[in-house]
C-alpha cells in the first residue's frame, strides 16, 4: 500500500468530491497522486523557482493547490502566516485538516490552529497566481478527461489495421495492437510484450532507433521521423514520439499503406 506523508493524510480517505466533474477523484489521496504528475516549475511561485525540483515538487504550490482542493472537495482554505508576510494555505473539509503541500517544509512543525481563512478573490488579485491556478486546474481536468476516454483511445489503436507496437524510453514493448500481434506472430506475437525492442533489431537499426529517440528528446517539436518506404507492402514507415503533455514518455512505429482501399464504400450500411 502506498504511503503518503502530507499533513492529515491519514484522515482524508472518506472525504469525497462535491463537484460531479471531479467524481473520479475519489478522495484527497487520489488528488495528490494526480497532482504529483502536474506540479512543475511553471506552477511554482516565481520567487521559489530556483529551489524547485521534482524531489521537492510541492514547493511554492500551496495557494493554487488549496483553492483547487476547495473546488473538488469543498470546505474552507486557511493560511499560516510565514516570515515575510506570505500565507501558507491548507484545507479544512468537514472539520478535517489536511495540507497537500506540507512536505515542502520537511521536518518543520506547522501550526494549523487558529489561522485566518483565505479567499481566492484576494489571492488571485495577483495575475501570476491566478494563471498558475488556472493552469493547474486545466491540467487536472485534462488528465481526468484522458482517463475517461482511455478505453476509446485504446479502441482506436486496436482497430487500426496497421501494426502498432508501443515502447517506453527503456525500449521495452509495453503494448501491441491485434494487428501487430498477428504481423509479428513468427517472432512471438503477444509474448513480445515486456521484451526489449532492441533485441528484435540489428545493431545498425538499434543505433538509428536510439538516435531518433535522442532527437525526440531534444525538443517537444520533434515528434515524427520518416524511417523508410517498404516497397513490398507499399507503405511508408515512421517513428512517432509519445508525450504526456510535453514530456517524452515513449514512442511507436506508424505504418501508412499507399494501396487504394478495396472495401466497398459504406457496404455495411447498405447505402444506395
Amino acid at each position: 500500500m502506498k504511503e503518503y506523508n502530507f499533513y492529515g493524510c491519514e484522515n482524508v480517505s472518506d472525504i469525497k468530491p462535491v463537484d460531479e466533474r471531479y467524481k473520479a477523484v475519489i478522495n484527497p489521496l487520489a488528488l495528490y497522486d494526480l497532482l504529483s504528475n502536474i506540479w512543475c516549475i511553471d506552477t511554482c511561485a516565481p520567487r521559489l523557482r530556483d529551489s524547485w525540483s521534482k524531489k521537492n515538487m510541492t514547493l511554492g504550490q500551496c495557494s493554487i493547490t488549496a483553492f483547487l482542493v476547495q473546488d473538488v472537495f469543498g470546505g474552507k482554505v486557511y493560511g499560516i502566516c510565514r516570515p515575510g508576510g506570505n500565507y501558507h494555505c491548507y484545507n479544512v473539509v468537514n472539520e478535517t485538516v489536511f495540507d497537500l503541500t506540507s512536505e515542502q517544509f520537511g521536518d518543520e512543525k506547522l501550526n494549523f490552529d487558529n489561522n485566518p481563512e483565505q479567499f481566492r478573490d484576494v489571492h488571485f488579485v495577483d495575475d501570476d497566481k491566478r494563471l498558475r491556478y488556472e493552469y493547474l486546474k486545466n491540467q487536472l481536468q485534462w488528465k481526468l478527461a484522458i482517463n475517461d476516454y482511455s478505453a476509446a483511445f485504446k479502441s482506436i489503436i486496436d482497430q487500426d489495421r496497421a501494426p502498432i507496437v508501443i515502447c517506453n524510453l527503456r525500449h521495452e514493448i509495453i503494448y501491441m495492437n491485434p494487428a501487430a500481434v498477428t504481423s509479428y506472430a513468427k517472432f512471438g506475437g503477444d509474448k513480445l510484450v515486456g521484451k526489449n525492442l532492441l533485441d528484435c533489431h540489428t545493431p545498425n537499426s538499434n543505433v538509428i532507433i536510439k538516435q531518433v529517440v535522442d532527437w525526440f528528446t531534444e525538443s517537444e517539436e520533434n515528434n515524427i521521423a520518416y524511417t523508410h518506404h517498404d516497397e513490398k507492402q507499399n507503405k511508408d514507415v515512421y517513428m512517432i514520439a509519445l508525450r504526456d503533455q510535453r514530456k517524452l514518455i515513449g514512442y511507436y512505429e506508424k505504418h501508412e499503406y499507399r494501396n487504394a482501399e478495396k472495401m466497398e464504400i459504406y457496404k455495411s450500411l447498405l447505402i444506395h
